[in-house]
């Protein structure tokens, strides 16, 4: 989608021309529009934390608004298979090590503390390798001192907003040169108003069409006004071996960190899909009492409180049509025809399905002239 085109559809919907739009969970993140009345998941977030603030953008107003996540099998699936991409086994690990130094043409037992031009994408596709198994897998190697990655890889360039939402506005205004780039900022990149975030200037210039160094001249003046803080990258991506290339039987991985990382996240993923599957609490009781809230009463509005309403009102009803049938068949046959109501409050299959409940329990007794009365 065209900048100008995206920009447009933003603006309607903000100024509520457009009623619905479709956006990623970083849409919103800098932008403060308080009337927005449903919030629909099409995918399960990695955390409760994520869910609720995800969520939370609905009814800012404080007025009654609605969050719906909806979710198949198959997004369950989706979701662990990211777990196992964040944290690979030892032997995925130890093949990307090997597809590395193949890569880069480093023989066994050589190429100690040598540096080398490293571009992970062009890494990944000549290999078919996922990029984010790739990125965790140099992450663990480097953090175990086989290599070394440059800030080029590991750490990007950095954004933060310094303003608050207003004066960034303000600044728009009197700046319109410099409006596209900000927003775009606030458009791809969630929580940059908040904390740094790692940005790609290329991207950048991508999206808003320019070059890149006209990229990073913008971000410099925006840093000079005090906008913003820009931090970029020191230098071209480089990577480092730290040790010869071990042959793959003395690559020696250290799964205790490893464990103890994963152990946390698939805590966060199994709250999630917990508060997903279960039909046991409300919902706003599930998420209260999982961040330690626990004097909190049933919202009376999730699909769990409005399901209790309904069972609560079948049972009244179903007490009120068995009371009745009672009465009726009190020492008197009475054909179950006449029993049904016709224009009485209880529907007809209300009435049949007490009546077969009742001649179970040995509540009424029937004849072969299809008459009941009460036992």
């Amino acid at each position: 989608m065209a900048t100008k085109v995206r920009s447009l559809k933003q603006e309607n919907w903000i100024k509520n021309i457009t009623q619905v739009i479709v956006c990623t969970n970083a849409f919103g993140m800098g932008i403060d529009k308080s009337d927005v009345r449903f919030v629909i998941h099409l995918d399960i977030p990695e955390s409760v934390e994520a869910y609720y603030q995800e969520a939370g953008r609905a009814g800012r107003d404080g007025k009654l608004a609605y969050a719906t996540l909806l979710y198949s099998n198959a997004d369950i699936e989706q979701l662990n298979e990211k777990l196992h991409q964040q944290f690979p086994t030892v032997d995925v690990i130890k093949n990307i090590y090997n597809a590395l130094c193949n890569h880069l043409e480093i023989p066994v037992e050589s190429g100690f503390m040598h540096t080398h031009n490293f571009d992970i994408r062009t890494f990944c596709r000549l290999f078919n390798l996922d990029a984010s198994v790739v990125f965790n897998s140099l992450k663990i190697l480097e953090q175990q001192n086989y290599l070394q990655l440059s800030e080029g890889v590991l750490l990007p360039s950095r954004v933060v907003f310094k303003m608050n939402k207003m004066d960034l506005y303000k600044f728009e205004v009197a700046h319109s040169d410099y409006a596209l780039l900000i927003k775009t900022l606030l458009r791809m990149y969630g929580g940059i108003i908040d904390h740094y975030t790692k940005i790609s200037e290329s991207q950048l210039a991508s999206q808003i069409n320019i070059t890149e160094m006209e990229v990073i001249k913008q971000l410099n003046y925006l840093q000079k006004n005090k906008l913003l803080t820009y931090v970029p990258s020191n230098d071209k991506p480089t990577l480092t071996l730290l040790t010869e290339r071990m042959h793959e039987n003395n690559l020696f991985i250290d799964t205790r960190h490893i464990n103890q990382r994963r152990a946390v996240i698939t805590q966060q993923i199994n709250a999630m899909l917990d508060f997903v599957q279960q039909r046991k609490i409300c919902r706003q009781v599930f998420i209260c009492r999982y961040f330690d809230e626990k004097e909190v009463s049933n919202c009376g509005r999730c699909d769990f409180c409005i399901q209790e309403k309904k069972k609560l009102e079948f049972k009244e009803d179903f007490n009120s049509a068995k009371e009745h049938i009672l009465q009726l068949t009190n020492n008197n046959w009475i054909k179950i025809d006449d029993v049904l109501p016709k224009n009485a409050h209880f529907a007809k299959q209300l009435y049949k399905e007490v009546i077969r409940f009742m001649l179970d329990e040995k509540m009424l007794q029937t004849n072969e002239k299809n008459e009941i009365m009460k036992a």
